[in-house]
């Protein structure tokens, strides 16, 4: 359906879009490009902001205020792995953004 324009023009876009949404005071937060979309992934700003870093992989990133909330509410039993069969797949799309 979306195949009229490039991908690369879809995610300059889709970044355009979600840059303009803001409204620091919001009560909830919404990830539109989550794996349950938008109203799908609807969180409360207080588990999310202030942002704080963490060690991941030998170096800081930074991550949501409360990560343990957020990934609970996502996936239920977060620290459980689940069978093959319910695993969730992802795509991979190869994105290179030229400065």
């Amino acid at each position: 359906m979306f195949s009229f324009l490039p991908l690369r023009t879809w995610l300059i876009f889709t970044e355009w879009v979600i840059s303009i949404c803001k409204d620091e005071k919001s009560n909830y937060v919404i990830i539109p490009s989550g794996s349950k979309h938008a109203y799908g992934e609807t969180y409360p700003r207080n588990w999310m902001f202030p942002s704080k870093k963490v060690l991941f992989h030998r170096q800081y990133r930074n991550t949501f205020k409360q990560p343990r909330k957020y990934l609970k509410q996502l996936y239920g039993n977060y620290k459980k792995i689940p069978p093959v069969e319910e695993r969730l797949h992802h795509n991979v799309v190869k994105y290179q953004r030229e400065i």
